[in-house]
C-alpha cells in the first residue's frame, strides 16, 4: 500500500515573545489595514504556514464571538494546502 507524507511547516520569527503574539491575537478592530486578526496562513502551494494578519469586521448585533484557543489541521486541510483537489484560494488559513 502506498502512503503519502505530508510535512507542514510552521514558521515562527524567533524574536516574537508570547506577550507580543497574545497581544496581535488579541487586537481590537484596525482600521489601518494592519490587521485585527493573527492567524497561520499557506501563501502558496509549497505547504509553509506563515503568521498572516487580516482583517475581520466589526461584529453586527446577531454576530456571537467566540475566542478559539486552539484548532487542528485535518486531512482535508492538507489537499487544499498542496492544491491537489485544485481551486484553492491563497492566503489560505486552514483548520
Amino acid at each position: 500500500m502506498l502512503q503519502q507524507v505530508f510535512i507542514i511547516r510552521i514558521c515562527v520569527p524567533g524574536d516574537v515573545s508570547f506577550e507580543e503574539l497574545a497581544k496581535a491575537l488579541h487586537k481590537q478592530g484596525s482600521k489601518d489595514g494592519q490587521g485585527n486578526t493573527l492567524a497561520y496562513a499557506a501563501r502558496d502551494s509549497g505547504g509553509h504556514l506563515s503568521p498572516f494578519a487580516f482583517d475581520r469586521r466589526e461584529l453586527r448585533d446577531d454576530d456571537v464571538r467566540i475566542q478559539i484557543t486552539h484548532c487542528g489541521i485535518c486531512h482535508s486541510d492538507l489537499h487544499q494546502i498542496k492544491n491537489e483537489w485544485a481551486g484553492s484560494n491563497y492566503p489560505m488559513v486552514p483548520g
